[in-house]
């Protein structure tokens, strides 16, 4: 049974995927910090460190990209941080290196870029040292419109970014689609690609293949390396890390965590071959969990050897609606058992991240030939807070930088998003508040609740839902001039049974110039309920 199949099946599912293909260990930096945290769970029997090559791996913050490499060609790991500091679709590129402590970073500006010259929201990020030099270089699949996507490339010189080239084009590739990019070694030399996760309709998910020329990128095709078939796989379900997995050099493997029904999570190894990747162990894949265990919306996943058997492990960083997390290390060499259990091998206290908003990057910062973490999380200003977690061979050393938590919150009510579905239209419902229409349904789960004084001293709620599910609304009532300034504020889809002759005007009106969405009472969304009397007994 494949993971889409089986994610068909009961409800609250959560499944661990791994891919593996075969090529280069996939990791994130960490930024400069401050504050200092206690070493938690041993991580390995007898840790001994072996020579890695520097980690490589990207994370979204807020409105910052976060990347982990070797720019420098050094053999250790810096952070890169994009970031659009004005609001102007300007780019700033700063580089983060590990002080001689272990435990704070200096940066430097490596790019600056003017107005109008980049759209951090138009771009998907990967590392990679495309033009063989040593040094890792960033790569981006930059959209230019709805089927038009080009791949840009910012070359690390060692001391700074050369500003994007344009490798590839194409006029006939949705970058929608493109949902993942990594920088990637699967050909079997160590010659740096791109690769592509790429859904389809009807869960069907590609990976497409960038091959590096030195100064170019050649496209494998839409046939990919590897295709699910239909019904198989659905992207939005994985979590997806670069490494070698099941052994120590050759190409590099790709691997998801995949969620499926019933908080159970699987983790699949995709592997190369000369005809393409291959599954390993099928759809069975390489660890699973019980059920009730794992619920992936909570996790972020990234790849490097922090055990010092050369081969790469999964890190995830498990985070809880207080702000607390937990660093959980998936053991290559365990089957990817988690260390510790659920416990995991570190903690963070609550307030520090910030749930479904919170980026996992690891990297060799100080050269020790062991991984290290970070959790990074969005802060006042723009700023990103760090969470570095240093890998110590016997556990990991927590040291926080200082600014202050910012997690995303809900517009209306300033409650923490939680990963919650924030861009949807919110729903503004006129409710009945005369004696007769008590008592409500519905309006203890609006965000925000108006009071308009109507005709015979009475008065007439409008509760707008947004941040919870309403379930049933009722009474619903008509419309009143009042609501015209207020529901194209929220942008709102507006429901009510009727309205008069001026109101009516005035609402189609906004309605036809984009101003809201009208939901009147022909779209047969009411139905009247036999408990009470008309017109007190319109519900939805």
């Amino acid at each position: 049974m494949t993971p889409a199949t089986q994610a068909r099946v009961p409800p609250a599912a959560v499944a661990v995927v791994t891919l593996i293909l075969a090529a280069c260990a996939p990791a994130v930096p960490t930024t400069p910090d401050v504050g200092g945290g206690a070493a938690q769970q041993s991580i390995a029997p007898t840790p001994v460190p072996a020579k890695l090559p520097p980690a490589r791996s990207v994370s979204v913050v807020g409105s910052t990209v976060v990347a982990s490499g070797d720019f420098r060609g050094s053999g250790k790991s810096q952070l890169a941080l994009l970031q659009d500091p004005t609001g102007d679709l300007s780019l700033r590129i700063t580089v983060r290196d590990a002080n001689s402590d272990g435990d704070t970073f200096s940066e430097s500006t490596w790019l600056t870029a003017p107005p109008g010259s980049f759209a951090l929201s138009r771009a998907k990020f990967a590392v990679a040292d495309v033009n063989f030099d040593g040094k890792a270089d960033l790569v981006a699949l930059y959209k230019d419109g709805d089927s038009a996507a080009r791949l840009l490339v910012f070359r690390s010189t060692g001391t700074s970014f050369a500003f994007a080239e344009a490798w590839w084009r194409s006029e006939d590739y949705s970058w929608s689609r493109a949902r993942n990019v990594f920088g990637a070694s699967i050909s079997g030399v160590e010659h740096d690609g791109v690769l592509v996760t790429y859904q389809y309709d009807d869960a069907q998910m590609r990976v497409h293949s960038f091959e590096s020329t030195g100064s170019s990128f050649v496209y494998g095709g839409s046939q990919g390396i590897f295709d699910s078939g239909k019904g198989q796989f659905d992207t939005a379900r994985a979590r997806f890390a670069v490494g070698r997995f099941t052994r120590t050099g050759g190409p590099q493997q790709l691997a998801a965590f995949y969620q499926l029904p019933n908080a159970k999570a699987r983790l699949l190894v995709f592997d190369p071959t000369s005809n393409g990747l291959v599954l390993v162990n099928g759809w069975n894949g390489v660890y699973e969990t019980n059920e009730g265990e794992y619920d992936l919306a909570r996790a972020t996943i990234a790849a490097a050897d922090a055990t010092g058997d050369s081969k790469d492990d999964l890190l995830a960083l498990y985070a809880a609606p207080d702000g607390s997390a937990r660093l959980q290390l998936f053991d290559a060499a365990t089957s990817f058992r988690p260390v510790s259990g659920w416990t995991g091998v570190a903690s963070l206290p609550p307030s520090s991240v910030c749930l479904a908003a919170t980026g996992l990057v690891v990297g060799n910062w100080n050269g020790e030939g062991r991984a290290d973490a970070a959790a990074l999380v969005g802060a006042d200003e723009g700023k990103v807070r760090q969470h570095l977690l240093r890998n110590m061979g016997t556990g990991f050393k927590l040291t926080s930088s200082a600014e202050e938590t910012l997690c995303p919150r809900w517009p209306l009510t300033g409650l923490p998003l939680n990963g919650g579905p924030v861009s949807r239209r919110p729903l503004y419902v006129k409710i009945d508040n005369n004696a007769h229409a008590r008592p409500h349904y519905g309006i203890g789960k609006a965000d925000q609740v108006y009071e308009w004084l109507v005709e015979g001293l009475t008065t007439r709620l409008a509760a707008v839902f947004h941040s919870q599910e309403p379930g049933i609304i009722g009474s619903v009532r008509s419309a009143r001039i009042t609501d015209a300034p207020i529901v194209p504020s929220l942008g709102a889809a507006f429901v009510y049974s009727g309205g008069g002759p001026e109101e009516l005007m005035r609402l189609n009106y906004d309605d036809t110039v984009h101003r809201y969405i009208d939901l009147r009472p022909g779209y047969g969304w009411g139905y009247r309920v036999p408990f009470r009397e008309a017109p007190y007994n319109y519900f939805t």
